[in-house]
């Protein structure tokens, strides 16, 4: 019964999952609505009702999880804490956890190693500022997200509270998923109040990524140096292992500031570019493979292309069809429109050519929308914290230019509200009025020739092509929504479920390519079957298709019908 009123028709259960530890069970859920979100639920059943205080305790911490201050921190969606269980649904960290990076590369370049760290000894001291349980920073329950090149931390079971005294519980988690409170006494606060108490947990991270054994368990051992460090960084993991003058640690960050011999100015854009050679290449191709069968009566499988026959694709000529070109010179210029699915399993695209991508919670208002799913009374709530038009961001050089528009709830950049504003690096993340976890990509094609045409030579261009500037939800449980400022073009392609995505990183390969020139919206098919009308039939490779209002046509298996747009806001 307590299993259904979580899930209450929006989730089911898709499996278990290894615990974090022995009070408490995780779950994979996959939503209800047929998006394809993947949820992680940490339950816990009490064989005896716990206080009312301890209640209480639990919602405030619960509180904090929901708004995570920091990029590689997971979010909890929804929290439910009862005098007899406790429920939290969290957002799935990943398909890849480091364990498994580090099985088939056995260690990582040092390099690669101080990026994590960097990344990580963040995330733990914006969990100790908020208030979080213990976070689990071992290779078990670390995950890289492949896309944005960050490492994600998994939101931490909730503590009993009522847990005072003893140490051996009295119960065996195989015979029974209850358990009895009094058996689980702790003699401390669960929640860290320091830093410091994460200096250990780091220094076994920075063996484990350079595939050394965790050398030192006790005084009496005998340390055996880490070859990929030098003395001096010997001597500090050393005192981190052992606990040996810990005090010498202010914090975390100094722990690795004094390891890496340097200040710690975290630089996200930096530290992805590092990590994003962790991204299991085989891995991709597998899952790739292993996608279920499109309906043959709306599509056929795409095969992958070779980087050869990609780069050759971009640089082939574009074909205009006659029709096309003379409605061009009666059409007024186009600035926004929309690519509307027929179901909410695929996403909405958004595409503008202005100045500005507005971001907020109304489609009448803004390019990116941002709402959260599935439809509740908390995510409606949610929701609403999010300004009609809450910020808005354009292109500055090769930077990203991000102004809030509404101070009430004001957005949040690595902790920092954005104010006035700021210029970003890409790819970012950012949490949209504090709540609303948002990706913003600076997307140029590695080939930048100038557009060629096959018969309209009057439409050559000399210029490069100066790409796009993506904004897209940076985690689940939200609407299916991404826009694009588009300032010459931005590719399509598929994930492994067969679901459509701008394309924000060049290796993937792109099935289709949206342009905007002569002031109008085109679709650009590439890969074979990747495009279909209405009708059925299948346009040639590069025969560009202008995006007239009440197009009908299919993105892979996905119906789309072109609307246009005008916001109650200009950009």
């Amino acid at each position: 019964m307590k299993f259904e009123q979580i899930l209450h028709h929006r989730y089911t259960i898709a499996g278990r999952l290894p615990a974090c530890s022995a009070t408490h069970q995780r779950y994979e859920l996959l939503s209800a609505g047929g998006t394809g979100d993947r949820f992680v639920l940490s339950f816990c059943d009490y064989a005896k009702a716990i206080s009312t205080k301890a209640v209480a305790r639990q919602q405030q911490v619960g509180e904090a999880l929901v708004h995570p201050s920091a990029a590689l921190l997971c979010r909890a969606i929804e929290c439910r804490f009862e005098p007899d269980f406790q429920a939290v649904i969290s957002e799935f960290p990943g398909e890849v956890s480091l364990r498994e990076v580090l099985q088939e590369q056995q260690s990582l370049e040092l390099e690669e190693v101080e990026a994590f760290l960097r990344l990580v000894t963040d995330a733990a001291e914006s969990a100790v500022r908020q208030g979080w349980p213990k976070l689990m920073l071992d290779v078990a329950h670390l995950y890289l997200n492949e896309r944005l090149g960050l490492p994600r931390v998994p939101v931490p079971d909730m503590p009993i509270f009522d847990a005072v005294g003893s140490e051996l519980p009295g119960f065996d988690p195989m015979q029974t998923m209850q358990f009895n409170t009094a058996d689980l006494k702790q003699s401390a606060d669960p929640i860290p109040k320091d830093s410091r108490e994460y200096v250990p947990a780091l220094a076994a991270l920075a063996c484990d990524l350079l595939g050394q054994p965790r050398t030192l368990r006790g005084h009496n051992m005998r340390y055996q140096p880490v070859p990929q460090f030098t003395s001096q960084q010997n001597i500090h993991l050393r005192r981190a292992l052992t606990g040996e003058a810990r005090a010498g640690f202010a914090s975390a960050r100094n722990f690795t500031e004094e390891l890496f011999g340097s200040p710690m100015q975290l630089d996200i854009a930096t530290q992805t570019e590092r990590l994003r050679s962790l991204a299991l290449t085989a891995s991709k191709t597998e899952l790739r493979a292993a996608a279920p069968a499109f309906d043959p009566a709306l599509t056929v499988r795409l095969p992958l292309p070779s980087a050869a026959a990609t780069a050759e694709s971009a640089k082939a000529p574009l074909v205009v069809h006659q029709s096309d070109a003379v409605a061009v010179a009666t059409l007024p210029s186009a600035q926004r429109l929309r690519l509307m699915p027929e179901v909410e399993e695929a996403p909405v695209f958004s595409l503008a050519a202005v100045e500005w991508l507005l971001l907020g919670r109304s489609a009448g208002d803004s390019d990116f929308v941002a709402q959260f799913r599935p439809r509740s009374s908390a995510a409606d709530g949610r929701t609403r914290r999010i300004s009609r038009v809450q910020a808005r961001v354009r292109v500055t050089g090769s930077r990203i230019e991000l102004e809030e528009t509404d101070m009430l709830n004001p957005s949040t950049y690595r902790d920092t509200p954005v104010g006035a504003g700021l210029m970003l690096d890409s790819p970012t993340f950012m949490l949209l009025a504090g709540e609303y976890p948002v990706e913003l990509h600076r997307v140029k094609l590695d080939d930048q020739s100038p557009r060629v045409f096959a018969d309209r030579l009057d439409w050559n261009e000399s210029a490069e092509p100066q790409g796009a500037l993506v904004a897209r939800p940076g985690g689940p449980g939200v609407m299916l929504w991404e826009a694009a400022l588009v300032l010459s073009d931005v590719g399509l392609h598929f994930s492994q479920s067969g679901r459509p995505w701008l394309q924000v990183d060049n290796s993937d390969s792109a099935a289709a390519r949206l342009h905007y020139l002569q002031g109008q919206f085109w679709l650009e098919p590439i890969e074979a079957g990747a495009i279909k009308c209405a009708d059925s039939s299948t346009p040639r490779a590069h025969d560009l298709i202008l995006l007239r209002a009440g197009l009908k046509f299919y993105i892979g298996k996905y119906a789309y019908t072109v609307q246009p747009v005008t916001l109650g806001e200009s950009g």
